[in-house]
């Protein structure tokens, strides 16, 4: 893994909508509208759910919905970790 791996997927975070995102059973999201991730950030209150990406299970729908706050704390661990040990 490369710092441009790493700056690369910070882009991609950075330009997402603000996290944390939620997944079906949460409550927070719908997917029963043509197979699509429908998500309430916390960018929209007011205007209801969006569409962020097709999936094709419950577990996809959990896995993209984590992923939007697991990342960038990878990406911060990642970098923390190798901090400590360049010299």
């Amino acid at each position: 893994m490369t710092d441009e791996d790493l700056n690369s997927w910070e882009a991609l975070c950075a330009a997402a909508s603000t996290g944390p995102w939620h997944a079906p059973g949460l409550g927070e999201v719908h997917t029963d509208h043509d197979n699509g991730v429908l998500c309430k950030t916390p960018r929209d209150p007011e205007d209801g759910p969006e569409i962020v990406c097709d999936y094709a299970s419950d577990a996809d729908a959990e896995f993209i919905a984590e992923t939007r706050t697991a990342i960038p704390l990878l990406i911060a661990e990642v970098r923390r970790l190798r901090a400590a040990v360049t010299p």
